[in-house]
């Protein structure tokens, strides 16, 4: 889409027509072979850039968070000018506190390269506990926009590290500095970059939150069975 190629032009810093036009030539073909492809290209040229495809993926679905009324005017240059219902879809806003084991609804988990957002308010106190699980036939990116301030969109960004296990957590001690936390959830796939080998199927995960640490995690149930992710 060109937003996706705004992305990686305002971002890598590069001439977004001329960019992706390389790109299409590079992946010409000669035979039937569908090889090389776009998704060759554009991982070559995330890892010359110091990063991959995957978690240049994951940024650009931070990114497109700040969109219309969400605009912080530090990522699409011409966001605030976008439509209205440019922004994202919040899957779900939580203001109270212990927040069980849940996720989207079934028709609302992402696909392959999708993503999902999910907001907490902080509570007065500080303190606020956030843990997510995926689904582990696929490989996820986690970040939070730490809002400080609605009105001007004012945040920083923080990555989480998301493990073997699919699954994060992160206690946030200093909570009460933050007028809304937004949980960006990417799901990534399989590791296999190829238009060949596209799965249109759906992956679910859960987040549970907090206003106390946990003793020990606990695994997030499926929603169909019961068992752990």
């Amino acid at each position: 889409s060109y937003i996706w190629q705004q992305f990686i032009a305002e971002n890598f810093d590069v001439i977004g027509p001329t960019f992706m036009r390389q790109i299409w030539e590079d992946s010409k073909q000669d035979s039937w072979v569908n090889e090389p492809d776009c998704y060759d290209l554009f991982q070559d040229f995330f890892q010359d850039e110091g990063t991959d495809f995957d978690s240049a993926y994951h940024t650009f679905n931070t990114w497109r968070y700040f969109a219309g009324r969400n605009d912080d005017g530090e990522h699409f240059s011409d966001a605030s000018s976008w439509p209205n219902g440019a922004e994202v879809r919040i899957e779900s806003t939580f203001t109270n506190y212990p927040v069980p084991w849940s996720g989207p609804a079934a028709d609302r988990n992402p696909m392959e390269y999708g993503a999902s957002y999910v907001a907490f308010v902080p509570p007065e106190i500080d303190g606020l506990y956030l843990e997510f699980a995926g689904d582990k036939a696929v490989n996820w990116k986690v970040s939070l926009i730490l809002l400080t301030d609605l009105t001007t969109n004012e945040n920083d960004v923080l990555p989480l590290s998301v493990g073997s296990d699919n699954t994060t957590s992160i206690w946030l001690a200093n909570s009460s500095n933050f007028e809304k936390i937004v949980m960006v959830v990417s799901n990534v796939g399989d590791g296999v970059h190829d238009p060949d080998d596209e799965d249109r199927a759906t992956s679910r995960y859960q987040i549970r939150a907090d206003v106390q640490m946990p003793a020990t995690p606990t695994p997030a149930p499926c929603p169909e069975t019961g068992l752990s992710l």
